[in-house]
């Protein structure tokens, strides 16, 4: 293939099927041969803009540009890659000189099109030049006043050379401009409410454009700010995320209470100590009957608080109260009342994590108040075994993670017996879908093979840091849960490479596959991978000092799906030079290789 029409014909169809490197390893090919061609260097412009190479799409329409000043679709690339790389005062310029420029009277182009895209951008740039510290000059009274009257006297200067804005909303139906609104992230919403007098009115006039508060610590979010906000949405508002938003404090949230926001189905406020429990209260009780989704992870809650939730947020599904160590069993004794009352709880998802104050009695308790209940995730000091009888009464359970396993308790029950009963219970083992345990030291062989004879329903298994399971799981994982897709045995330095081999045989929907930090694992088994690993598509070898060069190299030939992520981190037996190879021929895929400081010295020895 050496004719240029042919590189360029080629490049059109590879990029019509989205093939974009190939396509623009045709026209670099047909730019190199013919380099004055517009047609060429315009799809290479394209294709490079398509990948987000602006720097490299930059380059290529400054040549367009070169070649004939007075065509503007060379100019209109040219801004969009000033604007894409944050230089607004750039894209101002490359306007003017466009305006200075282009002619006109060539209808070849379309050129009228190409101007109303500069000046789309010319207004973006200028927005953002204006707006550096949005939510500031959205709220500031002082800041409206003086952007009021900048505004109206440069209407004035520039009323006779521009009579309509630069989009003409003023031409739009209030219903579009509704419709596109409601697309945009909230943080542009507020920018756009700042913009001029008619923008304002349009948003503001839109009430569900501020159904949803979302804010985190990168935002500096205060209480001024969020009063504001409150008071504009009212009880328009459904969702509220305040992550680790440390600046905010009693009378900001006080707000919620006072504006009545009463349709909130999404309330997640997060590692903030400077809420009381009673502010919080107060909130919740106002939102209650809506309520479906509660997220207090870290903060300030008390016993009375979590009642309170539990009593009157009925369509409540999922809760999350993890590393708060200020609530007590107590807190969950109220199920008792409401089971009294044929009162049943929605809840289904429940995350108790680092809760240190719990033991089995919260489990015990909720045992028969939640029996909707799909996702329990706990790690509490004082939780025993007893508490897997416990889960034992939720028949829908999908999803269980137990962090740092549980302990013996005064009982005496043995773990492989409480799985046993755990596994054979009415409905665990036809709906379990998704079973976590990490850093558990007492799980062996016996207990897992319980659980995978019993459910074999499994999804994902994750038993990352149980030292004393080995070969003995990962067959009763492989004969038994054939509809496993992710296995994570990450730490498990007593799971040896042939049972590892009938895991990436027997198990064909197997996807992801963790076993960082496994001695053992090496360039047999990988050989293996690339036979019978049809479906896997994330592996993770970090760690793993035996895994040598050759066999990672192999890896690009796998069968079935190629490999979309792959983690060689700190496996020294593995050369640099494989890693880029590997690069080169798996190109689409997302390869870590990194090393410590100490075995990326021995290596260059």
């Amino acid at each position: 293939m050496d004719s240029y029409k042919e590189f360029v014909s080629t490049a059109v169809k590879a990029y019509k099927e989205k093939d974009l490197p190939r396509s623009l390893r045709f026209f670099d090919l047909a730019v190199k041969q013919n380099p004055n061609n517009p047609e060429a260097i315009d799809g290479q412009i394209q294709v490079l803009m398509k990948l987000r190479e602006w720097n490299k799409a930059l380059e290529a329409a400054q040549k367009l540009v070169a070649l004939d000043k007075k065509k503007a679709m060379g100019y209109s690339y040219i801004a969009k890659c000033y604007l894409e790389t944050g230089r607004p005062l750039k894209v101002l310029k490359i306007c003017q000189v466009a305006k200075k420029n282009v002619d006109v009277t060539l209808h070849t182009e379309k050129p009228m099109q190409y101007l109303k895209n500069l000046q789309r951008m010319f207004g973006s740039a200028q927005r953002q030049k204006e707006q550096s510290n949005w939510l500031a000059t959205a709220t500031d009274p002082t800041a409206k006043r003086a952007r009021t009257s900048l505004a109206e006297n440069s209407n004035e200067a520039n009323k006779e050379n521009e009579p309509s804005s630069i989009l003409g909303l003023h031409l739009l139906p209030f219903e579009l401009l509704h419709a596109i609104h409601l697309q945009l992230p909230f943080e542009t919403i507020v920018r756009i409410s700042a913009v001029c007098r008619e923008w304002r009115k349009v948003v503001i006039s839109s009430p569900t454009l501020w159904a949803t508060l979302s804010f985190d610590s990168k935002r500096n979010l205060t209480n001024t700010q969020l009063e504001i906000l409150v008071t504009r949405a009212k009880s328009s508002l459904t969702t509220v995320q305040l992550k680790t938003c440390t600046r905010l404090s009693n009378l900001a949230f006080k707000s919620f209470t006072i504006q009545r926001c009463k349709n909130l189905t999404h309330f997640e406020v997060t590692s903030n100590l400077n809420i009381s429990a009673t502010t919080l209260s107060n909130a919740i009780s106002i939102m209650s009957k809506s309520l479906t989704h509660l997220n207090l992870f870290g903060m300030s809650v008390d016993d009375p608080l979590v009642r309170r939730v539990l009593n009157t947020c009925q369509s409540l599904t999922s809760l999350n109260l993890a590393n708060i160590n200020t609530i007590s069993n107590k807190a969950f004794q109220i199920c008792e009342l409401l089971v009294s009352k044929n009162v049943m709880l929605a809840l289904q998802h429940l995350n108790i994590t680092d809760c240190s104050e719990l033991d089995d009695a919260t489990t015990a308790y909720l045992s028969h108040a939640c029996p909707e209940l799909r996702t329990i995730k706990m790690h509490g000091t004082k939780m025993t075994i007893a508490t897997l009888h416990n889960l034992t009464h939720f028949p829908n359970l999908e999803e269980l993670e137990l962090v740092d396993g549980l302990r013996t308790g005064a009982s005496g029950l043995h773990f492989e017996n409480a799985m046993l009963t755990f596994g054979s219970a009415k409905g665990i083992g036809d709906n379990l879908r998704v079973v976590t345990i990490t850093r558990y030291a007492a799980l062996t062989d016996v207990a897992m093979g319980y659980l995978a004879e019993f459910c074999e329903n499994l999804e994902e298994v994750t038993l990352s840091g149980c030292a004393k399971i080995g070969d003995g799981t990962c067959k009763a994982l492989a004969a038994h849960c054939k509809k496993l897709r992710s296995v994570d045995l990450s730490s498990c330095p007593g799971v040896t490479t042939a049972a590892l081999v009938e895991v990436v045989k027997d198990l064909h929907n197997l996807e992801v596959l963790n076993l960082s930090n496994n001695p053992h694992v090496d360039g047999w088994f990988l050989h293996k991978v690339v036979e019978h690993g049809d479906e896997l598509t994330h592996l993770n070898l970090a760690g793993c000092s035996s895994v040598s060069g050759a066999a990672v190299g192999r890896l690009a030939q796998k069968a079935g799906k190629s490999l979309e992520y792959l983690n060689l981190d700190n496996c020294t037996g593995v050369h640099p030079d494989t890693i880029t190879r590997l690069k080169e021929a798996l190109p689409k895929a997302r390869i870590s290789a990194t090393f410590t400081v100490m075995k990326s010295t021995k290596l260059r020895k």
